[in-house]
């Protein structure tokens, strides 16, 4: 599903939707929280028993944005994420509807921006997974009116955030509106905000699904990706200070491959916005160009 690699730190941040009741403690069986992150997680751990990374969840109920940068050194910063996804912005209307006191969508774009780029300061090769904030309905007719009037300001601005950040948009809006037709949306979202267990495998597929393409959307020549994966992790790995060349053990890596594709086919084809290649007394050596 995702190609995880030694030291990473998979951080899921948001509100009571990722928090998942999430226990606060080491304890292994809880600290990840019941719900989608739980999910992935558990894909991540199972499919790279070799790894040595860490998934954490940081999702406390009732955040709003503003609450998420409230916390950010402590609960983002401060843990080096090297994946970072975010589900943030229901409750800014829920604290509207009761209390006028959430961000409107232009105040959520602005403290979005600046999580953004704090952590992207601190590690600019940050993988970014934004998720759309999402509704179902509500018995009460003029909240229910309230959120679905006011719900695609957020999303618009969460998706365009998305863009200009070069990350994962998670779209889950037309995922849930997809099932109206099929099953009472409570079944998906019981209260209309919070998932069902189905709710929470539904979006840990999208998620999935999401990130899946952005990989796959790169050009990578014919190249198989797990390969460039390999590559810019061996370069990430063993970059010096001084200089942003690193030799490339051709032979080491056909042996890992158990063939001669690598020297002879998929090196050459690596594309050139991603990987420089130059041979240097008789040693091939490569930078990163990402």
């Amino acid at each position: 599903m995702f190609n995880i690699k030694n030291g990473d730190v998979i951080l899921f941040q948001g509100d009571s939707i990722t928090d998942g009741n999430r226990g606060r403690s080491q304890d292994p069986n809880h600290i990840h929280g019941h719900g989608y992150q739980y999910i992935i997680a558990s894909e991540m751990y199972a499919d790279n028993f070799d790894k040595d990374f860490t998934v954490i969840n940081r999702g406390i109920t009732g955040n709003k944005i503003s609450d998420l940068y409230g916390r950010w050194k402590e609960d983002c910063l401060n843990l080096k994420p090297t994946i970072l996804s975010i589900l943030i912005g229901i409750n800014d209307m829920i604290f509207n509807w009761e209390h006028q006191s959430g961000s409107d969508p232009d105040r959520y774009e602005k403290i979005y921006r600046l999580l953004l780029d704090e952590v992207l300061e601190q590690n600019p090769d940050i993988f970014l997974i934004i998720m759309e904030p999402f509704f179902g309905d509500k018995p009460e007719e003029d909240l229910d009116k309230f959120f679905k009037s006011g719900i695609g300001a957020f999303q618009e601005k969460a998706k365009k955030i998305a863009e200009d950040y070069n990350a994962v948009f998670v779209p889950l809006q037309d995922l849930f509106d997809s099932y109206r037709d099929k099953t009472n949306i409570y079944k998906l979202l019981w209260d209309g905000i919070h998932p069902t267990t189905a709710g929470h495998q539904l979006i840990a597929r999208r998620w999935k699904e999401c990130v899946k393409e952005k990989l796959e959307s790169m050009d990578l020549n014919d190249v198989p990706y797990d390969v460039v994966s390999e590559v810019i992790c061996f370069c990430i790995a063993n970059k010096k200070e001084n200089t942003e060349w690193v030799h490339l053990p051709v032979a080491n890596f056909d042996c890992y491959y158990s063939n001669t594709n690598f020297s002879k086919k998929w090196l050459s084809k690596i594309p050139d916005t991603i990987l420089e290649r130059e041979l240097a007394s008789g040693v091939s050596r490569v930078k990163l160009k990402m």
